[in-house]
C-alpha cells in the first residue's frame, strides 16, 4: 500500500485526492525541494520523505525557505534525534551564508530559528539553542509586520496572540504556511474551513500533492499524528461519514472510520503500536483512550 486511501462525505474533494493520489504514485523524482517532504511522509514508506530535503540542502539554495519548521514537522512523523544532529549545522550553514533580504524574508528567518531551537532543545545542544532563540528574540523585537507577512509572522509566534489573517489569496507553500499559523492562532476549525474553500477552488485544476494529499489527510479529514509524541488527534468540526484506511508513519500503522448507525456515532480505531488517541467533534464530548494492537470502537456522547 503507498498513499493512504481516505473515506469522505465529499466526492468532489476525494475525488481530488484520488487523483493527486495518482500522480504521488508516479512521482519519483528527487528534486531539491522543501516542500514535497510533507506530503512524501503520507507515501507510506515509499518515497524517502527526506530525500528532496537533502537533495535541497546539497543545490547551495539561494531563497529563503522555512528548512527548519519542515524538519521540525518531519521529526515528529519519523523522529530521529540522529538526524537532527545531521542536519542543524547544514542549517546554520544557510542561515549565515544566505541573509534576510526584506521583511518577508526576516520572517522567515525568524521561523528557522525558533524552530531550529526547537531541534536544539530535543537533542540536547544547549550552545545552539541558546544562539537560535538569541538570534529569534532580535528578529522578533525588530519585526515589522504587513498583511503579507501575516500568516509568516503568526507561524513565527511574533503577531500578537489573538491576531487574524486572510489566506484566501495564498497558494502553494504559502498557503500550507497559512493553514498552519490559522491552527496556532484560530484553531483547528478555522484552518479547516480555509482549507477546504481553498479545495473548492482548485477541483479544476491539476492536483498539487502538498495540498490534495498533506493538507486533506491533515486538515480535511482532521488526523494529525505524532510519532514523537505517540498520539493521534482526530479534530473533526463537522462530524461526518469519513476516516483514513492504512496511514503507515514509521513502524505503526492507523486506520480510523466514523459512521453513522442507529445508536449514534460509531468511531473505529486501529493502531499497531501503542498510541493515546483522542477524538474532538463538534457538539460530542472529548474522547481519549490509549489503543493499541487491535481494532477499537467506541460510541461518541453528545454534550
Amino acid at each position: 500500500m503507498n498513499i493512504p486511501d481516505i473515506n469522505l462525505y465529499d466526492q468532489e474533494l476525494l475525488d481530488y485526492y484520488i487523483q493527486a493520489q495518482s500522480l504521488a504514485h508516479s512521482s519519483d523524482s528527487l528534486r531539491p525541494s522543501t516542500q514535497a517532504p510533507l506530503w512524501r511522509i503520507y507515501s507510506n514508506g515509499r518515497l524517502k520523505a527526506t530525500s528532496p530535503l537533502d537533495a535541497w540542502y546539497a543545490s547551495s539554495p539561494a531563497i529563503c525557505e522555512p528548512v527548519a519548521w519542515v524538519e521540525w514537522l518531519l521529526y515528529h512523523k519519523h523522529p530521529r534525534k540522529k538526524r537532527i544532529k545531521e542536519v542543524l549545522p547544514l542549517i546554520e550553514d544557510y542561515l549565515h551564508l544566505l541573509g534576510p533580504r526584506d521583511e518577508r524574508d526576516r520572517m522567515i528567518w525568524a521561523i528557522n530559528y525558533l524552530y531550529a531551537s526547537a531541534l536544539a532543545d530535543i537533542v540536547s545542544d544547549n550552545e545552539r539553542k541558546f544562539i537560535y532563540s538569541r538570534e529569534y528574540y532580535r528578529i522578533k523585537n525588530a519585526a515589522k509586520i504587513t498583511p503579507d507577512t501575516m500568516h509568516l509572522a503568526m507561524l513565527a509566534e511574533i503577531a500578537p496572540y489573538g491576531s487574524t489573517v486572510d489566506i484566501s489569496t495564498l497558494s502553494g507553500f504559502d498557503f500550507c504556511m497559512g493553514v498552519k499559523a490559522l491552527e496556532k492562532y484560530q484553531g483547528f476549525p478555522e484552518a479547516r474551513a480555509e482549507t477546504m474553500r481553498h479545495l473548492y477552488d482548485a477541483l479544476d485544476k491539476r492536483p498539487d500533492p502538498l495540498l490534495g494529499i498533506a493538507l486533506m489527510i491533515e486538515n480535511v479529514v482532521g488526523v494529525q499524528y505524532s510519532a514523537e509524541k505517540k498520539s493521534i488527534d482526530w479534530m473533526v468540526p463537522d462530524l461526518e461519514h469519513m476516516g483514513i484506511l492504512g496511514l503507515r508513519i514509521g513502524k505503526n500503522t492507523i486506520s480510523l472510520g466514523a459512521v453513522k448507525t442507529s445508536r449514534g456515532w460509531k468511531i473505529s480505531v486501529n493502531s499497531d503500536l501503542l498510541s493515546y488517541f483522542t477524538i474532538e467533534a463538534k457538539g460530542y464530548r472529548r474522547r481519549s483512550y490509549p489503543v493499541s494492537h487491535c481494532p477499537y470502537s467506541f460510541f461518541l456522547d453528545k454534550d
